[in-house]
């Protein structure tokens, strides 16, 4: 969007006579620029470690999912709606291939927890499947240039509802964890997550056409 049709669009609300309120059009420009930007990387996630009630559903949330249990060989990319239920996908490769592991809980424990704190292992299904060298080796890049190209946005914006997702591996012994919440589908970001969320998607049916689907989502955004 060109900074002319920004303006035109903050006329709508507010007519530009005044310096004041075009330095305001200006201002609000840029920032919509940056989080243009920002919408593209996602962000280092830090470990919450208070006793509110957030900090304590996102610790029960990690232990439930084992989230801190990330080996070397894996991704770990864990899905956080606000009212569906709460549900991890992790990427393991192996020695020729790679294995995909989806784990589901049956019900949102966001909602569980906020009504019973006390409520700390709620039911979930795991399914499995398995996932080409070829492919595996392109997400696994993918989502390591993912966590390395992690950064924090300029642009101050904040969502309430929506789905936050989180990625997580190992390295030297570290575990690095990034979050994006709710990006636009056309942004980088979005385009990350709508591979990991096709794999979710479809993983009792990983057919041809969905590979291919995939790979070359994946080989776009190596490009």
């Amino acid at each position: 969007m060109t900074f002319d049709d920004f303006k035109k669009q903050f006329e709508i609300f507010s007519k530009i006579d005044t310096a004041e309120k075009l330095a305001i059009c200006e201002s609000q420009y840029e920032k919509h620029l940056l989080h243009i930007e920002a919408e593209n990387y996602f962000e280092p996630k830090i470990e919450r470690l208070g006793d509110d009630i957030i900090s304590k559903y996102e610790k029960n949330l990690n232990d439930i999912f084992l989230f801190n249990k990330v080996k070397d060989n894996q991704f770990y990319f864990l899905v956080v709606p606000s009212f569906e239920p709460e549900n991890l996908l992790i990427l393991e490769r192996e020695r020729d291939n790679y294995v995909l592991t989806h784990v589901a809980l049956t019900k949102n424990y966001w909602a569980l927890f906020y009504a019973d704190n006390k409520i700390s292992g709620p039911e979930k299904t795991t399914s499995k499947a398995g996932l080409s060298k070829a492919i595996g080796d392109k997400l696994f890049a993918l989502l390591d240039k993912t966590i390395i190209d992690a950064r924090q946005p300029k642009a101050g914006r904040f969502t309430l509802d929506g789905i936050a997702y989180i990625l997580s591996k190992v390295s030297n012994g570290v575990q690095k964890t990034v979050f994006k919440h709710s990006p636009t589908k056309t942004s980088k970001s979005g385009q990350i997550i709508e591979i990991m969320q096709q794999l979710i998607d479809n993983i009792g049916r990983l057919d041809d056409t969905i590979l291919l689907n995939i790979e070359t989502s994946i080989r776009g955004l190596h490009d």
